[in-house]
């Protein structure tokens, strides 16, 4: 049982007014009835009082929650009596997986009047967690006491990369609109191989898409007019490994990674073509089949939010073999990896041709901005002049590896963490435009 402030405000009264009084008379004998009145209120008002069986609770909304983003944890509680109820709920706020500053919720409820009560998490860890707990306290009809009941109400909540991201991109592209500056794209009709419709010559046009048929029955030049082709392959490969378990402005590069490769999922199989995942480390972790479709994102989504990374090295080789015998066909291979050293890069770059040689391969890395702010550095000391010079041979290094990988036919993008999702994407739709997948 637990007082209310109306317990404690009547008892102050109470206390205030007999000590004025207690200079005329005598309040002893006053006091102890008084306070003996005030418990017997406080005992009928708990045996008259609602019990949680005048409610119905249930958690509700959504159970796919994303990371780094406000999410409600949400309940429906229903009052089943005809009379007013006051209610107090305070949800679980499961540290150190979620951030909340307060999961306390209260209300006054109607006579059969069901609302929904929600306090904000922030999800810190991909993954699946149980809420469980839930404490409820419903205050008397006289308003002295509460009653309060621990319910188990068990949910399980998943945790993926940043879903709401996928909505605003999907919004884009719907809107047909460009990701880079807002401009509207131009739809690239002729440069791809899927026949879209016949169209009368224009000057410039190329001679060989004349429709000579068409021609000769129309008595003019008539043209064949192509259309982006559909239905090609788009796989994500998620290095897992110790290059991807390091930090940048505070976020892991794997959250980074699975956030980018499930937006250009999401972006792929809204213009018609199939996609699939695979992760590795020092082995294959899970592959995905290439294919589209909501139950197919549900089923990559499902296969990516308990991705973990490890301080393991990668092996590229066994990744690149297994892909090369799961998939035949034709594909675009887009590599979210990095690498800290040299021999990392050199290592890796030898065993591209694995999938090069008939696929298009991306490779994805992602700036360091900390090792990059060496070169402005003012070295004041032996060890300033020995850290930026450190600095600037890793980078150049670096920068060598990446265009040496380009020269090779291997496009390798260093992305700032800030423009990762926009440049992965417009590459994969510069890539559709110019019809070479």
């Amino acid at each position: 049982m637990i007082i209310t402030k109306r317990f404690v405000l009547i008892e102050g009264i109470i206390a205030v007014t007999l000590f004025l009084l207690s200079f005329a008379i005598d309040v002893v004998g006053l006091f102890l009835i008084l306070n003996v009145l005030l418990i017997i209120a406080y005992v009928i008002d708990y045996a008259i009082s609602n019990t949680i069986g005048d409610l119905a609770i249930e958690r509700v909304g959504r159970d796919k929650l994303s990371i780094y983003e406000e999410e409600k944890i949400e309940f429906a509680v229903e009052n089943k009596l005809k009379t007013d109820l006051f209610v107090e709920l305070k949800g679980e706020k499961l540290k150190p997986y979620f951030t909340c500053e307060s999961s306390y919720m209260s209300g006054r409820l109607k006579g059969r009047e069901r609302r929904t009560f929600n306090y904000v998490v922030i999800p810190q860890k991909r993954g699946a967690y149980t809420f469980s707990n839930l404490s409820i306290r419903i205050t008397g009809k006289l308003g002295l006491c509460k009653k309060q009941y621990n319910l188990q109400m068990e949910r399980e909540y998943k945790v993926y990369p940043n879903l709401k991201d996928m909505r605003r991109y999907r919004i884009m592209a719907m809107n047909n609109k460009n990701f880079k500056g807002g401009k509207r794209p131009l739809r690239v009709i002729g440069q791809g191989r899927e026949f879209d419709s016949l169209r009368e010559y224009v000057s410039g046009d190329e001679y060989r898409k004349i429709n000579w048929k068409a021609t000769a029955r129309e008595n003019k030049p008539i043209m064949n007019q192509y259309d982006i082709e559909k239905n090609q392959n788009v796989y994500i490969m998620i290095d897992c490994g110790r290059p991807m378990s390091y930090t940048i402005r505070g976020y892991n590069k794997l959250e980074l990674a699975l956030n980018s490769g499930l937006l250009l999922v999401d972006i792929a199989n809204s213009k018609g073509d199939k996609t699939g995942v695979l992760t590795f480390n020092k082995s294959v972790e899970s592959f995905v089949q290439a294919g589209k479709g909501s139950a197919h994102r549900n089923k990559i989504m499902d296969t990516l939010y308990h991705i973990e990374a490890t301080r393991d090295t990668s092996n590229y080789e066994e990744a690149f073999l297994f892909m090369k015998n799961k998939e035949k066909r034709r594909s675009l291979i887009v590599l979210y990896t990095d690498f800290n050293l040299l021999q990392e890069g050199e290592y890796m770059m030898k065993r591209l041709s694995i999938l090069a040689k008939r696929n298009i391969v991306m490779v994805i890395t992602m700036k360091d901005e900390k090792l990059h702010s060496f070169k402005n550095m003012k070295a004041k000391s032996n060890k300033d002049i020995f850290t930026k010079g450190t600095a600037l041979e890793f980078i150049k290094e670096r920068e060598a590896t990446i265009k040496k990988l380009n020269s090779r036919g291997i496009i390798c993008m260093e992305c700032e963490v800030d423009s990762l999702n926009m440049d992965v994407i417009n590459r994969y739709i510069q890539i559709k435009d110019r019809g070479v997948l």
